[in-house]
């Protein structure tokens, strides 16, 4: 179990270090210095998201570069707040509490995702599934608990609340709505 954990932690930093490390190499490239032309490079980390992010600037300007990581955690947390599953307020966490029982009226923003979520699950006959939610919590890939194998039975109980074809969406009035009361995206 823990080396499940560990796996998981391992495997997401091991993408965020290669993602940093290709927007680094190309912010070098394109802010190639000259002789006499100096570059500052700012970094910045944060944990949002459920995992570590970390952004790297490079300027001419050491307050440009400082600016742009203020800029880029706001994004990043303005996302959060509305696409988080973990936090209360978030219309994902709303649309998962009204589960089973009425629609929610959600922005356009989180609309288009859902929308396109569904579109890609249909795309791959269900391998992608935005309605994941109750298995990932199971498994607690949805938490800051540790991952755990579960059994066989609990995995099979929560599959039939586990299906693209069962997420409403109305693009009238931007709402979404989950058929059966358990479900989660």
């Amino acid at each position: 179990m823990d080396k499940i954990n560990s796996a998981s932690m391992a495997y997401r930093t091991n993408i965020l270090t290669h993602v940093c490390l290709i927007l680094t190499l190309c912010q070098r490239v394109l802010f190639a210095q000259t002789s006499d032309e100096r570059v500052f490079e700012a970094t910045a980390s944060k944990s949002l998201m459920g995992t570590e992010v970390d952004v790297v600037v490079l300027h001419k300007s050491v307050d440009e570069c400082k600016q742009a990581c203020f800029y880029a955690f706001q994004e990043i947390e303005r996302v959060e707040a509305l696409l988080s599953s973990h936090l209360a307020g978030s219309e994902i966490s709303k649309i998962n509490r009204n589960a089973g029982s009425s629609p929610v009226k959600v922005s356009y923003e989180t609309f288009s995702m859902i929308k396109r979520s569904i579109g890609y699950a249909k795309k791959f006959e269900g391998i992608f599934d935005v309605s994941i939610g109750p298995l990932s919590e199971l498994w607690g890939f949805s938490s800051d608990r540790e991952v755990v194998l579960p059994d066989r039975d609990s995995i099979v109980a929560l599959l039939p609340l586990v299906d693209y074809r069962k997420i409403i969406i109305n693009e009238q009035d931007t709402t979404v709505s989950l058929s059966a009361r358990g479900m989660k995206l």
